[in-house]
This record gives structure tokens, sequence and C-alpha cells, in this order.
């Protein structure tokens, strides 16, 4: 049975066995509830009426979760025995809380979730991104198998797509106890956004330069992003070697072993800066962290779609993950 919980004509929430769903003017926000420490969340706008078979989620009936909703002037409040998800009326903004310290989990950024229009290979469509905000203690890691050398992704571009040795799994496991999975097979960016470089091309000398000026000192993000199948993929700034990734002459004249997009970060003084790359190239960079967050987008979507799972402890994290995606199978001793 449904219960309507219709305070302010900013919204209303419906809830029921499963969860609740808050109706906006601008969508529709939907928080199924698997268990007391996992959420699922899902935000359509309004004129988006879709349902996409599932490809990531083990679908199987689950039991209902004891859970208690309440409205308190400008937001609503839904509590399970571990979690407390607070939601603004206006927006939909959610943050999630420990229920018995009353400390804050994670927090959605403000005004972090889009819908926007997307156009890949000539074909128009919709691409969905989700920000969070990411205090500055914050270690993010996951993301499956990269090649960039990275560990903590908190304010790090990643570029999430199958290629040959990198393994992409959009799962983000944080050190304040939370894990995050990303509901979407399509090609997913981490913290996309980034200020392109123009590089100049030397067809003699095979390089790319380029003077880069920087506003502040700080640690600044780099981001390769290569045009041509290389031997070799290098870039200096001040005649520094920042990235130096050279092929396995065994494979022979294959490289498609590197992946498209590579990154490395270097602290930087005020001032300018020369760069060199080799081969032709775009290269891209992002300044040091002004806005305290984590953003993960897709480039096809019908919706935002994730999963908040609470351990705090990693196993328990894990747990979650295999719960929603079905047990990790062993694989045979020949592997």
């Amino acid at each position: 049975m449904l219960k309507n919980y219709n305070i302010t004509s900013l919204s209303t929430l419906l809830s029921s066995k499963h969860g609740a769903v808050m109706r906006m003017k601008h969508g529709e926000l939907e928080i199924r509830i698997l268990d007391d420490r996992t959420v699922r969340i899902i935000y359509r706008q309004n004129a988006i009426k879709s349902k996409s078979k599932e490809l990531i989620i083990l679908e199987k009936k689950r039991r209902p979760v004891e859970f208690d909703v309440r409205t308190s002037g400008r937001t609503y409040e839904i509590s399970t025995r571990a979690l407390k998800m607070i939601i603004r009326k206006d927006v939909g903004e959610i943050r999630f809380l420990d229920k018995r310290t009353g400390i804050t989990i994670l927090q959605e950024h403000p005004h972090g979730r889009r819908i926007t229009e997307s156009l890949v290979e000539g074909i128009r469509t919709l691409g969905a991104e989700q920000a969070f905000v990411s205090p500055r203690d914050e270690a993010i890691y996951g993301l499956g198998q990269q090649q960039d050398g990275v560990v903590d992704y908190r304010g790090r571009f990643a570029h999430l797509s199958q290629f040959n040795t990198v393994i992409a799994v959009p799962v983000l496991v944080s050190s304040n106890g939370y894990g995050i999975l990303w509901n979407n097979c399509s090609l997913t960016e981490i913290n996309r956004h980034k200020i392109e470089i123009p590089l100049q091309f030397d067809p003699y000398t095979r390089t790319s330069r380029a003077s880069f000026k920087t506003a502040a000192a700080g640690r600044y993000n780099f981001i390769l992003e290569q045009l041509l199948s290389r031997p070799e993929i290098q870039l200096t700034v001040n005649g520094r070697p920042l990235i130096d990734l050279k092929a396995n002459c065994s494979l022979g004249s294959n490289f498609s072993n590197f992946p498209r997009f590579v990154s490395a970060s270097i602290v930087l003084k005020k001032g300018n800066h020369s760069i060199e790359a080799k081969g032709p190239a775009r290269l891209y960079f992002q300044p040091p962290l002004s806005s305290a967050k984590t953003s993960i987008w897709s480039e096809v979507a019908d919706c935002v779609d994730y999963f908040f799972m609470y351990g705090p402890e990693p196993d328990e994290i894990i747990r979650s993950y295999r719960e929603i995606t079905g047990h990790a199978p062993m694989f045979g001793k020949w592997v």
C-alpha cells in the first residue's frame, strides 16, 4: 500500500514496501532499499519513460526491509536500521548518514545530477552524470584494472572502456566506508571535466609542443589522448618526463596495448611552462582541486542509476556488491 507524503508543492513522496518514489516538477527520484546498508538510486526526467534490460544487476526477489519515512521542513528522511537518508524536497539531493552516529557518509553534490543531450557516432541520445561531495581527506579506490599507475582517483580523470590490458569496472570504494556501483554499460568517465591545451604538431620531428601558463601553484593533472597507434607514448613538462610508455617489441608492430588516454600529475609553480609530446596527440589538464567532488558520467543513459553500499568495512561493501551482481566464480587452476 502506497503512503502519500504531499507536504509541499515542490514534491510528493510515495512510499511502498520496497522504498519510495519522489515526484518533482522536473523528474522522478526512486529510492529502492535492498537491505539496511544498500540502496539503489534512480532518477529519470519527466519526459523519459523507458525500461532497459538489466545487464549488470542480478534480478531476484528480495524481502522487504523495515524503514521509516518522515518529513521535516524542507527535507524528507528515510531510515533503515543502519542508514539515514536526508532528501531535499526541492531538488532531490540526497545525504547518506550513519544512523547510529549521525555522521555523514556521502552527500550528493549540489545540483550535481544531470541528464543531458549526447552525440554518439552521429546519433543523438542522452547522457547522465552524478557528482558527489568528496572531503579533502578522502581516498577513492577501484575502477577495475587501469594502466596509469593511479591508486587514489579522488580528483583524477579515468576513462572506463574495455580495452586490451584494461578492465573497466564502474565501482568506487571510499576510505570513508562506502562504495558506489554505477549501473551503466556505456563509455564512462570519472571526473571528466578537463581543459584542452592546443598542441602544435611538427611533422618533421614528429612531436607536438605547447606553452602552458598556470594561474596558481599546485598539483595539475595532465591527460594525453593518443590519435595514432605508436610504439611509445611520451610527455615532458619543462623537460621533465611525465609519461613514458614503450611497447614490447616482441608484440610486433601492433601497439594496441596502449590505452587511448594516459594520465599523470605534477606539482607546478605559477607561471609559464613548456610541454612536448611524441607524435600527434591531444592534451588536456585539470587544475588543482577548487571544489572537492567526484563525478561519474556515461555517454548513453536514460536515467541516473547507482547503488550506494555502506560498510563501513571493505568486506561488507564487497558483500553488497556480490549480492547485487551475483557471486564471483572461482577460475580453474589452468587459468
